[in-house]
């Protein structure tokens, strides 16, 4: 599933095997992301989410070494799949 569907998917209006694929995503997403910085880091990253901060600027922000977009990161974990 692509990065700009998985951040938009309502699971209420969708079949079982599509949630089911979307919190497994999500899930090793997340598991990625920890992997790639700090637990703060992470919190970080869903502190400025939780403030209205766009993803871009949030990704940049809490993982500027490694990602500057949703789509870097998109990238980076692919290769881990």
């Amino acid at each position: 599933m692509p990065f700009s569907q998985m951040t938009f998917f309502v699971s209420s209006t969708e079949e079982k095997r599509r949630t089911d694929a979307w919190y497994q995503q999500v899930e090793s997403v997340v598991t990625y992301l920890l992997s790639q910085g700090s637990a703060l880091g992470f919190a970080q990253f869903i502190g400025e989410l939780k403030t209205g901060t766009d993803t871009d600027r949030a990704l940049s922000d809490a993982y500027s070494a490694k990602f500057r977009s949703l789509n870097d990161l998109e990238n980076a974990w692919k290769y881990t799949i």
